[in-house]
């Protein structure tokens, strides 16, 4: 009995020695929701990048960048010699297709 009066009174005691809860200013009330709204675009921004593209759009970007990649030594062969159009368009083949979109779903 002795110990838990001990304890009531030891517990009655921090309480009334504890401080108080600080009080939020407006400045802070306005940082706390700026930075509560920062954490809400930071997580729909990984959900957008996490979310796997379907087949047909990605099987036709990777169509639409063969057509490109094939038809432009065309248009630069005026421009430029062959020795230098043939790895200008083989680097920028490579940059585009393994660039592209990793994950397809379904």
């Amino acid at each position: 009995d002795t110990w838990r009066a001990d304890s009531a009174d030891g517990a009655r005691e921090q309480q009334a020695t504890a401080a108080p809860a600080p009080r939020l200013g407006l400045w802070e009330i306005a940082v706390d929701e700026q930075l509560k709204a920062l954490v809400d675009a930071l997580g729909g921004s990984e959900r957008i990048a996490r979310t796997p593209m379907p087949r047909g759009p990605h099987a036709m970007l990777r169509v639409f960048s063969a057509v490109w990649i094939f038809t432009f030594p065309l248009a630069i062969s005026d421009e430029y010699p062959w020795f230098v159009a043939v790895p200008v368009c083989a680097v920028l083949a490579l940059i585009l297709l393994k660039a592209g979109p990793r994950r397809s779903r379904g």
